[in-house]
């Protein structure tokens, strides 16, 4: 009975409209690729995020070994292998997502073909409307003819999803890039193609050549805050200390060290004049060792260390960059929320940000984040909750400012 009741709660969690995808109908098209074997997990993703999912395939993906029953348990409808009276390449959706298409499919979309049930809806799908995941050997990849194929789809508005190079294999993009790009070309948000910076991760000095001092941070934060731009469509770009964590190879990200190389490449992007938007999300050191040992020091040493402040990076930038939209951070430790809220408000007032997030690092833990979301006007939000909904939360946050 209570297999049968959890059986029920993960049924009923699809059927729920929720989600970034939410009431959104999308066509999952696979194609004659072993990469297809991917595509129940993409399905069921994309259910995940509130997306109607129906499935196309040809009769290649279902020669790959990718069963129609197991697409049809992963999307809950019946699968698309060939159309019938009912001119099922004629549906309307709002994205058709072709995962894995093979160097045949898109030579035949680039051409106008529809010789089956997939190429048939593409041909009648607006090309803005059509998301592409190649998946190939290297040199099917780089032949020539195909790469004027895609070059003509992309002259039309159809987007492609950037391979994994390994092994001498174009490998079809992960499911979480499938996911991320699904969700950007379906964003209908107020901030989408609008330049967002996100410095994050910690900062680092040298003591010696095997020792340094730093701040504890992983770079989480910023990679949820990167990941939530990115699927609103914004240009994302981040600055990113020596941290822990790997950014998707779909955001660009410019590695730093010190609190005076962050401060250069952020000066640098925003000097480009594509950014409305600069988040201050990195731990920045406030002091540094005045001097770093060219040799390693010895355990037995008995050694001094000067420290000095470091620059602020969020006051230069506020100063050079007075019509930037700034999001800051305050982090304290052990103090009450009345003073937490305060020190908040005296940094947003300084360097004139719109939103400043305060943390007390002692109730971070983990995945679970406590913030109190400042804006001029006092709090603006007690959040309680994870990285990832923190993010989401900064981001609604901005568009509700707009």
């Amino acid at each position: 009975m209570l297999l049968d009741e959890k059986a029920g709660e993960v049924m009923e969690a699809f059927r729920k409209p929720v989600g970034k995808l939410a009431g959104r109908r999308m066509a999952l098209c696979l194609t004659g690729s072993v990469a297809a074997i991917e595509a129940p997990k993409l399905a069921r993703e994309l259910r995940r995020h509130g997306a109607d999912v129906t499935c196309y395939m040809t009769e290649a993906a279902v020669d790959y070994g990718v069963s129609p029953h197991v697409m049809e348990w992963a999307t809950g409808k019946p699968v698309v292998l060939k159309l019938t009276g009912k001119a099922e390449h004629l549906e309307d959706y709002d994205l058709v997502l072709v995962y894995p298409a093979t160097l045949n499919t898109i030579s035949k979309l680039a051409r106008g073909l529809a010789d089956n049930a997939v190429t048939a809806l593409c041909a009648s799908t607006d090309p803005s409307r059509l998301l592409v995941a190649p998946a190939m050997n290297l040199k099917l990849y780089r032949n020539a003819f195909f790469v004027k194929n895609m070059e003509a789809l992309r002259k039309v508005g159809v987007t492609f999803l950037e391979p994994r190079f390994e092994e001498g294999v174009a490998k079809v993009a992960s499911v979480e890039a499938a996911v991320d790009h699904a969700v950007r070309c379906l964003s209908t948000s107020k901030l989408k193609g609008r330049g967002v910076l996100i410095l994050t991760g910690p900062t680092r000095y040298d003591l010696d050549p095997v020792r340094y001092i730093s701040n504890k941070s992983t770079g989480k934060l910023g990679y949820w805050l990167s990941k939530e731009a990115f699927q609103r469509g914004c240009a994302v770009k981040v600055i990113y200390g020596p941290g822990s964590v790997v950014f998707p190879a779909y955001i660009p990200v410019v590695n730093v060290y010190t609190v005076e190389d962050m401060l250069k490449e952020a000066l640098n992007e925003l000097e480009k004049g594509i950014y409305e938007t600069a988040i201050f999300s990195a731990a920045i050191l406030d002091f540094k060792p005045a001097r770093c040992w060219e040799r390693k020091i010895r355990s037995e040493e008995a050694i001094h260390v000067k420290f000095e402040p470091t620059v602020k990076v969020i006051d230069e930038v506020s100063r050079r960059h007075p019509s930037l939209t700034i999001v800051g951070f305050k982090l304290e430790y052990r103090v009450s929320r009345e003073e937490l809220v305060g020190k908040a408000y005296e940094e947003l007032m300084r360097v004139n940000a719109s939103l400043v997030v305060a943390n007390d690092l002692s109730e971070v833990k983990g995945e679970s984040h406590r913030a109190c979301l400042v804006g001029k006007g006092g709090v603006v939000k007690d959040f309680e909750g994870s990285k990832a909904e923190l993010a989401k939360e900064i981001f609604d946050i901005l568009e509700e400012k707009l």
